[in-house]
């Protein structure tokens, strides 16, 4: 079997004391440019475009969630490169804020043993990013490696696997959609309680309460299992 380039974001819950919702874009922008360890200021945006869908076409527009909608309308108008407070870090990885969420994107790993290495290199530089946030405004400051907030929103650990484009999108979803509905079962962590309706003991996906659809290129709102956004961070070439 040929082994592939893979890697792991994780987007982190985010508690600051006397804060609210409406301020955590910002906050969470502080937060990460608070890191003081080795690091790059920029990112190359060149290839960006989280409208492209793996399926071959290109999006209108994307969809706003209605609730982060109106926390949204808080967040003055400021540049988006200064907002995502892009950090490159010295083992390859991206720091960076994601929408009121301090996420870590690790670098790209050969193995399993490597990838957890650096996920939980990811967890002490966003600590250290909290910690010294923390000493600068004089508040306290909660980070959650979860992915919902009990007041509606939601918020993704997604991994990302370099594959060639001849597989085509129709082999890569008929091939991991039962895997990522059956490791929930067989290895997820799950969740106390649930976000709306009839509360429950426990539940087994943290993210049951925000899927919608099988598969699409939307983030914030009708969240897939699959999501196709086609967002290469390179020069796209095949093998």
């Amino acid at each position: 079997m040929r082994t592939v380039l893979a890697g792991i974001e994780t987007e982190y819950g985010l508690q600051i004391a006397g804060r609210g919702a409406e301020e955590q874009i910002q906050d969470s922008q502080a937060l990460v440019q608070s890191y003081l360890g080795k690091r790059l200021l920029v990112w190359d945006y060149r290839y960006e475009s989280p409208r492209r869908d793996l399926r071959g076409f290109v999006l209108d527009h994307l969809t706003v969630d209605p609730e982060d909608a109106k926390f949204d309308s808080f967040t003055p108008q400021t540049n988006d490169i200064r907002l995502r407070a892009d950090h490159i870090l010295s083992n390859g990885a991206r720091f960076y804020n994601d929408h009121g969420h301090p996420e870590f994107a690790t670098p790209e790993c050969w193995s399993l043993d490597a990838l957890v290495k650096h996920d939980i290199a990811g967890q002490f530089t966003t600590l250290a990013a909290g910690e010294a946030y923390s000493e600068n405004a004089g508040r306290q400051v909660r980070l959650f490696k979860n992915n919902t907030d009990f007041h509606g929103a939601s918020y993704g650990t997604h991994e990302s696997y370099l594959v060639p484009r001849s597989f085509g999108f129709d082999k890569l979803f008929g091939a991991l959609l039962p895997v990522l509905v059956a490791r929930i079962i067989l290895v997820g962590a799950g969740k106390v309680g649930s976000e709306k309706g009839p509360n429950v003991p426990y539940q087994i996906s943290q993210r049951a309460d925000f899927f919608m659809e099988p598969a699409n290129a939307e983030t914030l709102f009708r969240r897939p299992i699959f999501n196709t956004r086609d967002e290469p961070h390179g020069a796209i070439q095949d093998w």
